[in-house]
């Protein structure tokens, strides 16, 4: 099966975080996601994957800059509906997570009609069965409710297939000391009742691999077996001033249970800019 994975593309305004780099530096390019994204759809178009998987922070919320007002809402669901209508003419099956600035003000009423859909579900695709998870909803801490949890065991009780999990904000563990944001802002970043979620996953001996954004930097580790791999920001800074336009792609087999292909690459992020790739790798679980 092949993925390609991208997360957190912070739609709409630039984000400026001032203790990292100075009043006037750029955190995250939410402003030129459409022009990245262009160069990313032809990526798309021109290979056979099986599915793209977006994780989440689709939009850049106004409020975090401009308060909590029923402007900011208003504006936040213009974003999303401008989001989505980017991805219309990509014929590979896309899953949309939604991510904590997503769920800052847009209620999961509107998200549902948006998506059409629920806001976390399972199906079954290329010999894996795939769940989607919605532990953020913009509240702190992040976790999973009892509805959703029960939901999950269910969920994964029935199946017989190896199992991928997509989830915005992680459940592993890493330490956070050079990562600029969270190192500073702990309590945002992980799900509180992640260590009950992985127990679950291991119960169910279904899970292989489970992919997250939040953190905007590449890791991959290995707890009990299984595979939690951290999707980079597509719109973070590169640290030259220009976003890093970068994604991945993930082959993994069903009746392989060791072996994941991880390539990390970039789109070209400016006119004269070519695509590269940051590296490619093989890891075993």
């Amino acid at each position: 099966m092949k993925l390609l994975l991208i997360t957190d593309c912070h739609y709409g305004e630039d984000s400026n975080f001032a203790w990292h780099g100075g009043e006037h530096y750029i955190n995250v390019f939410g402003s030129q996601f459409e022009y990245c994204f262009a160069q990313l759809k032809q990526i798309i178009a021109s290979r056979q994957y099986d599915l793209v998987a977006n994780l989440g922070d689709c939009i850049a919320d106004h409020s975090y800059l401009h308060g909590l007002t029923d402007e900011s809402a208003s504006i936040d669901r213009k974003h999303f509906q401008q989001f989505l209508a980017c991805w219309q003419g990509i014929a590979t099956p896309v899953f949309h997570l939604l991510g904590n600035h997503d769920g800052e003000l847009i209620s999961r009423a509107d998200f549902k009609a948006m998506l059409g859909r629920e806001t976390y579900f399972s199906c079954d695709l290329a010999g894996f069965h795939h769940i989607i998870l919605d532990p953020v909803w913009g509240r702190v801490p992040y976790y999973i409710d009892d509805q959703q949890w029960a939901w999950l065991e269910a969920d994964l009780e029935a199946t017989s297939l190896p199992t991928i999990v997509y989830i915005h904000t992680p459940c592993d563990e890493h330490d956070l000391t050079d990562n600029y944001y969270h190192k500073i802002n702990p309590a945002r970043y992980f799900i509180a009742n992640r260590a009950s979620l992985r127990s679950i996953f291991e119960r169910s001996n279904r899970v292989r691999l489970v992919l997250q954004g939040h953190s905007h930097f590449y890791m991959n580790h290995n707890i009990n077996g299984i595979k939690y791999l951290t999707i980079p920001s597509f719109m973070e800074n590169d640290t030259t001033g220009k976003p890093t336009g970068e994604f991945v792609s993930l082959t993994i087999e069903p009746d392989n249970k060791t072996a994941i292909s991880i390539r990390r690459e970039r789109v070209a992020t400016t006119p004269n800019a070519l695509q590269k790739d940051t590296f490619n790798e093989l890891i075993t679980v």
